[in-house]
């Protein structure tokens, strides 16, 4: 064999050694990055869609409609209250506890359902429920108190009792008063 020029022979890759050329590595390179950009992709997409973002701010308009429901249940409630105190004054105690059982206290239930069961999203919104959650709750508690009193019989039981009622009920009218204003 001649020496055909002074230029070497290409020899072959080292093992192990990347060599451009060769059509598997070519593959295997892009299907490493392809795979590894999947996995970029997907974490990236899992941290942003995990954040606890709030809510869309929501209009008190939306929520003052919701709470005013609640007024108006307690407002019933009122109407009731005030007939057994007509009734109590009246001498007419059976009368007034069959109105506190048989009205009242179911009215109180179920507006406290309303007012827990509420939807609203503002801030406002929230302080106001809640308020209105504490009231009703304050209610049906003193509300039993005061049938409670009425069943016993003894004055000064039932002036507290009806002392308790009107604090509650100016706290409702303070409650009512803040819904209307609005924000």
């Amino acid at each position: 064999m001649s020496n055909l020029g002074s230029r070497a022979a290409p020899s072959r890759p080292r093992p192990g050694a990347p060599f451009h050329d060769d059509v598997r590595y070519t593959r295997v390179t892009m299907f490493r990055r392809a795979l590894a950009l999947a996995v970029w992709m997907g974490c990236a997409t899992a941290v942003a869609c995990s954040r606890n973002e709030p809510p869309p701010p929501a209009s008190a308009a939306e929520d003052r409609a919701a709470l005013e429901g609640i007024t108006t249940a307690d407002l019933a409630i009122e109407r009731t209250l005030k007939e057994a105190d007509d009734a109590l004054a009246a001498g007419r105690d059976d009368d007034a506890l069959r109105k506190l059982e048989s009205s009242a206290l179911p009215a109180i239930d179920a507006a406290l359902a309303k007012a827990r069961g509420a939807t609203v999203r503002s801030a406002w919104g929230i302080a106001r429920r809640d308020e209105w959650v504490a009231i009703l709750a304050d209610r049906a508690t003193e509300m039993k108190r005061y049938a409670d009193a009425i069943r016993g019989g003894e004055l000064e039981a039932r002036v507290a009792a009806m002392q308790s009622q009107a604090a509650l009920t100016r706290r409702a009218m303070a409650a009512a008063s803040a819904v209307q204003r609005g924000p």
